[in-house]
């Protein structure tokens, strides 16, 4: 028999192996325990949280990466927020006081990228990206399309890799329209809620952004759903600060948004070269399915209630980070490889593998049988096949019901 010859490659190659949860990084801020979405350690609220202490223990951000938050502005001087904005605008008045008279912008960048782990306060889920503050409304309701437009297009002109929008509009414009196809053009994110009413010109339902449904603290869904949903998140009880209190419970269709985003810029933290569809299929991946319960609409694989799951930032940086750590030999002469994988793979088969003579191409598909086991993957190589090259990747394309 030939010697073995092949090296993998990964679309996302791995620095972490072992089992789930085997690190965890617990902030230091006071009232990190009332943040369920992140961490639930409530005996009343039965929701699944997104495993951020997990995430924490790989990565907690990047100061190379900038957001922006389109909302109502933001607050200026909190501990959690210091050294984090990066300037911003005010669309609404045409001015640059970008101060947040309302709260929503607050509450968005707190639950997306506080400062944890510095004794104040909350977490939010990116510790270190910068923030740059769009101000496209005076209040916590729908934004003009030519505003949120125009501020999509300020965010990009200013080097920012994910934009956060909490408002759904009802009207479809030709400029928002181009103004979200642009963003995508220039690998720049958009992640937003389907709208009140799953409106299609919302830009949550474009599907160059992520659309974003809500739960309540049992799972239930509290927002509107449609064709256009990609992933869940929490949107019941978030505690974080606000523009005028240290400390507020807020609910609703906007704050699922932020906690996607928040775990799309851990993600480009470790792979700063992750276009949008490729951050949109970790999200999808990583999302924890049948969460819902009986009669929710939550049913394996993609749905229109919960989309591809409820988000997870482990599961998405498990994902980015594969490793493939076992393989040997089987008994009729063909090579099996393993990696650690989430729970809830077999409803989704986000893997795909490639065979190339050479590293550096041509790539083929090939077409083998993923064995997902629990908290591990599995796939077995014919022997004629294993001189060459083998490439592992995440697929791209998670189509939702649009």
């Amino acid at each position: 028999m030939k010697p073995l010859r092949f090296v993998l490659l990964l679309l996302v190659s791995l620095l972490l192996t072992g089992q789930l949860h085997a690190a965890q990084l617990i902030p230091n801020d006071p009232r990190f325990h009332r943040q369920w979405h992140l961490s639930n350690q409530s005996s009343v609220y039965q929701g699944k949280d997104m495993s951020a202490p997990a995430a924490w223990a790989i990565t907690t951000g990047s100061t190379n990466v900038t957001v922006a938050i389109l909302a109502t502005g933001i607050r200026l001087s909190h501990p959690d927020l210091d050294g984090r904005i990066r300037g911003g605008t005010n669309l609404v008045d045409g001015n640059a006081d970008y101060t947040d008279h309302d709260g929503l912008g607050t509450e968005l960048a707190a639950i997306q990228a506080g400062t944890g782990n510095n004794h104040y306060d909350y977490a939010g889920i990116d510790w270190q990206c910068g923030i740059i503050a769009v101000k496209i409304a005076r209040s916590n309701e729908l934004a003009s399309a030519s505003l949120m437009a125009r501020g999509i297009n300020y965010a990009v002109s200013n080097g920012c890799k994910i934009i956060t929008i909490p408002y759904g509009v009802d009207v479809n414009t030709t400029e928002l329209l181009n103004s979200v196809s642009n963003a995508f053009a220039k690998n720049v994110l958009i992640v937003a809620p389907i709208g009140r009413s799953a409106d299609p010109a919302s830009p949550g339902n474009r599907p160059q952004a992520i659309g974003v449904s809500v739960t309540n603290t049992g799972d239930k869904r509290i927002s509107a759903y449609g064709p256009g949903v990609d992933v869940a998140a929490s949107g019941d009880q978030i505690d974080c600060f606000s523009h005028n209190v240290n400390g507020t419970s807020v609910r609703g269709y906007p704050y699922g948004a932020p906690q996607v985003a928040g775990v799309c810029s851990l993600l480009l933290s470790i792979r700063p070269h992750l276009t949008p569809t490729q951050l949109r299929a970790l999200i999808c991946a990583g999302g924890m399915d049948l969460v819902g319960g009986a009669g929710s609409g939550d049913v394996p694989g993609w749905d229109q209630h919960f989309g591809w799951g409820k988000v997870n930032a482990y599961y998405s940086l498990q994902l980015a980070l594969t490793e493939i750590d076992q393989f040997n030999l089987t008994e009729d002469d063909k090579i099996q490889f393993s990696w650690s994988s989430p729970p809830n793979l077999s409803n989704k088969q986000p893997y795909e593998l490639y065979a190339s003579p050479s590293i550096d191409g041509p790539w083929e598909k090939l077409s083998p049988v993923f064995t997902y086991n629990g908290q591990r993957t599995t796939v077995v190589i014919p022997t004629s096949e294993i001189t060459q090259f083998f490439r592992v990747a995440i697929r791209e394309d998670w189509p939702d019901g649009t």
